[in-house]
């Protein structure tokens, strides 16, 4: 489907919002997490965190396979031919993308959209442990107005703009209906299917949609197995820093 120029400016917005709120403010404990690069909307260039570790590019609407990471809570990503290894007492290389994975969790979809000039916002959405327990859904409202869901026919939450909140159906899945807050009336927008995946978890994406008020977005699987590290070597390197 094909996305009004207004709409992917909305959304970047409102998932800046949403990454400014999520970042815990120690960004240097130590981690070991594992993540998937999801690229929303836009296509994904190669992304280096390590002098050996890449996340290479990514079609819009792909995700990378899984990567395992140790080390500290904020992880940067550069682009290939980059320096990784700052001089001793030199300014560190510009990062062209960053996350910080938040406790409570040990993978996470690492959702992309593009910033321009080949830089990128990361949302880490979790996909295990407290932030996502099993049997639960968590519902991101990535638009600019109040959501009320209502499922298992008696059930309901409320969702301010940009922020998150859980659903624990009753089965395997539930109906879901969408209410939009408009001048302190609740307009509903739709209704759909949510299903836990296979691990009983799922991540549910609503957000501003071109042909009408509210799209629904369900992340896919989590990938089950660990990517190989792929390593750049140096003459790609050279033709990707042209590019």
């Amino acid at each position: 489907m094909q996305l009004s120029l207004r709409f992917l400016r909305a959304s970047l917005c409102l998932l800046a919002c949403a990454l400014q709120a999520q970042e815990p403010a120690d960004d240097t404990a130590a981690v070991s997490v594992e993540f998937s690069v999801l690229a929303w909307q836009s296509d994904v260039s190669t992304l280096r965190y390590s002098p050996e570790n890449v996340v290479l590019p990514l079609e819009s609407s792909t995700r990378s396979p899984v990567h395992a990471y140790a080390g500290p809570a904020t992880l940067r990503f550069y682009a290939p031919g980059v320096d990784i290894a700052a001089p001793s007492g030199g300014k560190p290389p510009a990062a062209i993308a960053s996350v910080t994975f938040p406790r409570g969790a040990s993978r996470f979809t690492l959702l992309a959209t593009s910033r321009g000039a080949g830089r990128y916002r990361l949302l880490a959405l979790p996909e295990d442990g407290e932030l996502l327990p099993a049997g639960f859904v968590q519902l991101h409202n990535f638009t600019d107005t109040r959501l009320r869901v209502t499922y298992d026919k008696d059930h309901a939450v409320q969702i301010p703009a940009n922020e998150s909140a859980y659903i624990r159906p009753a089965g395997h899945a539930t109906v879901i209906h969408v209410f939009q807050e408009d001048k302190g009336v609740w307009k509903k927008r739709f209704n759909n299917v949510v299903e836990l995946n296979g691990e009983r978890r799922g991540n549910i994406i609503l957000t501003a949609g071109d042909n009408r008020p509210i799209a629904l977005l369900s992340l896919p699987a989590w990938p089950r197995k660990v990517a190989d590290a792929p390593v750049v070597t140096a003459s790609e390197d050279k033709t990707s820093a042209k590019d």
